[in-house]
């Protein structure tokens, strides 16, 4: 399956500790499932939102691996 990029903001808990940060960046994944899994891992929490912006991320044309 190919990557798609996911433009992603959210609380990320490891800056600014014990609020964390709210965060935008994109994120290269299969599908929005493992985008959000990738997230939780790495202690993303309050997403706010999760976009395919495959189309138009700043990489466009590049291959995601």
């Amino acid at each position: 399956m190919k990557k798609r990029f996911f433009r992603i903001t959210g609380r990320d808990m490891r800056i600014h500790k014990p609020d964390g940060a709210v965060i935008t960046f994109w994120l290269a994944a299969e599908t929005e499932e493992d985008a959000l899994k990738a997230c939780e891992e790495r202690g993303m929490v309050d997403i706010e939102k999760i976009i395919d912006d495959t189309e138009s991320h700043p990489w466009v044309g590049e291959q995601a691996e």
